[in-house]
Formats: C-alpha cells, sequence, structure tokens
C-alpha cells in the first residue's frame, strides 16, 4: 500500500509532502520527505492515538449512574462501583462481546487506534474455559479493527484480608491460574498486539501473590499494570495495612521502573510524583472518568517538570473522545492551580497541543508496549486522516494545529482512520457501524 500526505504530523514534528508504504505485516517500510509522488494523497495527518486503559464492558452503563438513589447520603465512587457489580451480574459471554464490539468501533471513531484492556471479567455466567472471556476480548478487537494490548488482572480479594464479595467471584483467578492463563492465551493474541498483566490494586492482592506475579511478569518481561492512589479510602486501607501510602509502599515492595503502568495516582504527595517520575513508569490518567467518578485530578504539571511519563485511558467510558481527553486533562490542572497553559514544555514551543499530544503519543506507546503513536519506518500504519472541510485544517497553521485539535475542535474532526494501514472509519464512520450499533442496542434492551 502507497500514500501521500501533504502534512504529516510524526508523533513529534510537521513534515510536508510524505510519501510511505505499508507493508503486508501493516508496518510502514518506507518514509520519504518531499516527495513529488502525490499517489493516494490523504491530506492532512497525524498518529492515532492510544488508550492505556479501557474496561470494555463498564461502557454499558454509560450515563446509567448519574442519578441520586437517596438525598440522605452522598454518590461516589464506591456506590457507582455497586452499580457496576449489579452490571457484571447480567453480562454472559455473548453480551459481553457485543459491548467489547460498540466500545472498540466507539474508540476508532474517537481517534483511538490502539487499547490497552485491562480484563478482569474472566469468568462466563456459565462455567467455561479459563480464557473464554479474554479470548473474546481478542476476537472483539480483531473483528471491529483496533490493535490490542490485553492485560489480565489478579483480582483476589475484596480490601486488605478480606474475601472476595458474591459479585466479585467472576474475577477472581488464584495466581497458579493466572500464571496459566498468561501462557494459554498467549497462543491466542493476533499478530500485531500484544499481552501484559494486572494487579487489580494493592487492596485486591497481598504481598506474597503480588510478589509472586511480579516476578513472573519480569520473567515474561512484560508490562505491568495497576490501580493505585485513585481514592482518598484506598489511601488511608493502605497506610493502615502497610504504615505507607500506596505509591511510597510499592516502590519499596518492587523495582518499579519502564515496564509498569500506575492508573490514576490521583491522590499523591511530592515524594511519590518524584519516585514515579524518575522510576520512567508510565502514569495511565483518564480524565473523563476521574471527573465522572469524583475521583480527583493528579499533579500532571509536577510530574512533567521532573521529566515523567504519561498516557491517556477512556476507562470506563462513560465518554469515548480521545480529545477531549487530552482536553480536559488541561483544564483539570488550570482548576487546580488557577492559572492557564499549564501543560507546555519549551521543547514544544510552549504549545499545549503539541506538548499534550506528543507526550501521550509516547507514553501511550510504552504503556502498550507497542511500536505504534509515531510514524516512521518500523512502526504500524495507524493514523488519522484530519477532516479538509474543518477551519483549522484548511488554514494548516502549523505553529497552532495542535492546540486547535484540542481546544477548538469536535471529534468529527477526525474524518478517516486506518489501522495497519487499512481503512476501518470512512467520514467519522466505522465501516460496519450500522450492524454493531443496532447489536448493541439489542443487548442493552436485554440487560436493562
Amino acid at each position: 500500500m502507497k500514500y501521500f500526505s501533504e502534512l504529516l504530523f510524526d508523533g513529534e514534528k510537521w513534515l510536508n509532502d510524505v510519501y510511505f508504504e505499508v507493508d503486508e505485516k501493516g508496518l510502514i517500510s518506507k518514509f520519504q520527505e518531499n516527495s513529488k509522488n502525490k499517489v493516494n494523497n490523504l491530506g492532512v495527518v497525524i498518529p492515532g492515538f492510544i488508550n492505556c486503559h479501557s474496561h470494555s464492558f463498564q461502557r454499558a452503563m454509560s450515563a446509567l449512574a448519574e442519578k441520586v438513589h437517596d438525598f440522605n447520603s452522598s454518590d461516589s465512587f464506591w456506590t457507582w462501583r455497586e452499580a457496576m457489580y449489579d452490571l457484571v451480574e447480567k453480562l454472559d459471554q455473548k453480551s459481553f462481546s457485543i459491548i467489547a464490539d460498540f466500545v472498540y468501533m466507539d474508540m476508532l471513531e474517537a481517534g483511538f487506534t490502539t487499547v490497552g484492556e485491562f480484563h478482569y471479567l474472566h469468568k462466563d455466567i456459565i462455567e467455561s474455559d479459563l480464557t473464554l472471556m479474554g479470548e473474546t476480548i481478542i476476537n472483539s478487537a480483531f473483528s471491529v479493527g483496533i490493535r490490542l494490548s490485553l492485560f489480565p488482572v489478579l483480582y483476589q480479594q475484596g480490601g486488605i484480608n478480606q474475601e472476595l464479595e458474591d459479585k466479585q467471584l467472576r474475577f477472581n483467578l488464584s495466581t497458579d491460574q493466572m500464571i496459566k492463563y498468561f501462557d494459554e492465551i498467549s497462543l491466542k493474541v493476533k499478530d500485531g498486539n500484544n499481552l501484559g498483566l494486572s494487579i487489580h490494586s494493592l487492596r485486591a492482592v497481598d504481598q506474597e501473590n503480588m510478589h509472586r506475579l511480579v516476578k513472573f511478569q519480569k520473567e515474561k518481561d512484560c508490562m505491568l499494570h495497576i490501580h493505585i492512589s485513585e481514592q482518598p479510602k484506598e489511601v488511608e486501607e493502605i497506610k493502615e495495612a502497610y504504615k505507607k501510602r500506596p505509591v511510597e509502599y510499592l516502590f519499596d515492595q518492587f523495582e518499579v521502573g519502564k515496564k509498569w503502568c500506575l492508573i490514576h495516582a490521583t491522590h499523591v504527595n511530592e515524594n511519590e510524583v518524584k519516585l514515579m517520575a524518575k522510576s520512567g513508569c508510565v502514569v495511565g490518567i483518564c480524565p473523563i472518568t476521574e471527573a465522572n467518578l469524583g475521583d480527583g485530578i493528579f499533579p500532571l504539571v509536577d510530574y512533567l517538570n521532573l521529566g515523567g511519563t504519561f498516557a491517556i485511558g477512556s476507562d470506563s467510558h462513560v465518554r469515548v473522545d480521545a480529545l477531549e481527553e487530552l482536553r480536559l486533562l488541561e483544564y483539570s490542572q488550570r482548576y487546580r492551580d488557577l492559572k492557564r497553559n499549564r501543560i507546555a514544555l519549551k521543547e514544544f514551543d510552549g504549545s499545549v497541543g503539541k506538548t499534550l499530544i506528543s507526550k501521550t503519543y509516547k507514553g501511550g506507546a510504552k504503556a502498550v508496549d507497542l511500536p505504534v503513536g509515531t510514524l516512521k519506518v518500523g512502526n504500524y500504519a495507524d493514523f488519522l486522516v484530519l477532516n479538509e472541510k474543518s477551519p483549522s485544517v484548511r488554514l494548516k497553521r502549523v505553529d497552532s494545529l495542535m492546540d486547535e485539535i484540542i481546544f477548538n475542535s469536535s471529534s468529527n474532526i477526525i474524518n478517516d482512520v486506518y489501522v495497519c494501514g487499512i481503512k476501518k472509519v470512512s467520514n467519522s464512520k466505522h465501516i460496519n457501524k450500522q450492524k454493531i450499533e443496532d447489536q448493541y442496542v439489542s443487548i442493552l434492551k436485554s440487560i436493562s
């Protein structure tokens, strides 16, 4: 496949008149600037975004937890979690698959071309093969056309030294089962996709089993993701049990480094910010979900100034929109600091948009451990074609175009989406949109 782009952002800088070729594996095999070979002129192109953190099934409860039922108590993350458990009890393998199809289609239309699935709904309603639900995720991603890094989750207790509740039992695997699971499902992972491991949280796995899984992760040399410090209650529970704050405890117990992705890390102190930034780990931030759940605001400005790496995720999928995640990420820092233009580094000419986009490409690629996020020889040809009807795109003001894309646009600025050089979204709509949407609506009716 051969393509030409009159203006292309390679993940780091804007380039003019770029000709590139894509091989049979979907990798960029040739890349040439200032080319006169204008075959298949795409227009303005940027890399696809990377969604580092997804719970696909939670898309089915989007906007269904926005109502107060008891005016004598306040809603919180913990009351939302009970609604999520109620949803889990209704889902079988078929409904799980159809929901995944829909949210992955949503992601592609919103500009995400790769997703990291934090997968803990391991067991079907009826007894089935250990890897059935994980294979369902793999097959959904493949059929819809999004690139996948699968992160099966170890989830063994309901809190420190607490047994799982009945509603959580479908999440449970022993550590021996997880090791077997990893080896078995690794044979099912599609070419161009990836497999890692996850610990749900410090609350959900005891010390012995955490150490066992981390040892196995080192042997496999794969990414490890973990929820951490999302809620004040979690911080207090860890402090009481282990006499340290969550991130401090994690670094005390393990050699946290480039193969780790810490999800949320919302409630951290100055020392914990330094530990994360200096370690080379990725912090996965999910601005829309964190706002929706009332989690709090990650101190990103301080973290970036120390050289930290971050990625974005749509998490619960209350809304799926890559540009809105980035916009809210910046605005949340403004709310916190009562100042403007917070996420702006000198290396990106002080542009908030260019800083956000460039940093999230780099961090996202690390989080999913795949050659994505930059368009260069040897990387996957996962890219977005911007809508030529948009005034921002028509003007082609490269000094401000990234700021315009984030702050002056909606997701319809994304016209076409390619994965492995193959078009998956055309004119802002997935190629199989009607079928996937109809099945999703039918499933929602059946479980409501």
